[in-house]
């Protein structure tokens, strides 16, 4: 087993050695991606662009966010604008969100947990079902969550809340406005939550 020395000398060198690892003060952003595998280099730079000085422009962050569109539901380019809907307009199903929530993940390089972009529903919402009006407690947990989801959506979903309606909510625009959120919480976020700054200690 190593000692505490020398894993601690060998994670150092492996962080001087990757400029990914290193503050964005003390390393400009060629510099991060010339430190990373050659097949990531590319997202990341791109993703270091879009966060860096661009962080708050929705239109280049739209994008991203249209390119990972076309690739999970084949789509075409200017299918994708801010108020398509992603289930009525994009033909999105529920278990496409999956694949565009890893693909939004790989695009930015952020991390993103179960439930957070899109909320979990434990009720049927089969075409059979539409009719039947969305329990009380999707209402609670969009009032103490998703603030990317568009207020008047959510509006318009309490005035009409039958479950069929409640694809209103998940629009291109969400998905910017999510993105967005998360590059703002943490500029340099791909490059840590993106598995390139861990250490990996050697054990008996």
């Amino acid at each position: 087993m190593l000692k505490n020395s020398e894993v601690t000398s060998s994670a150092e060198r492996q962080e001087g050695e990757n400029p990914a690892c290193r503050s964005a003060s003390e390393a400009p952003v060629e510099a991060k991606v010339s430190g990373l595998i050659a097949e990531d280099a590319s997202r990341l730079k791109r993703a270091s662009e879009v966060s860096s000085e661009l962080e708050f422009d929705s239109k280049k962050i739209l994008d991203v966010v249209r390119d990972a569109l076309v690739d999970a539901l084949g789509v075409d380019d200017d299918e994708v604008t801010f108020e398509s809907l992603l289930e009525n307009d994009l033909g999105a199903e529920s278990i496409d969100f999956l694949d565009i929530a890893f693909r939004l993940e790989k695009n930015f390089g952020i991390k993103i947990l179960r439930g957070e972009l899109f909320p979990e529903f434990n009720f049927d919402r089969s075409e059979s079902h539409h009719h039947e009006k969305v329990p009380d407690e999707v209402f609670e947990r969009l009032d103490q969550g998703f603030n990317h989801f568009d207020p008047k959506s959510v509006e318009a979903l309490r005035k009409s809340p039958g479950v069929g309606n409640i694809g209103i909510l998940f629009t291109v625009r969400s998905l910017v406005d999510f993105v967005q959120q998360k590059i703002a919480l943490n500029p340099q976020i791909w490059h840590f939550q993106a598995g390139y700054c861990k250490q990996e200690v050697a054990s008996e």
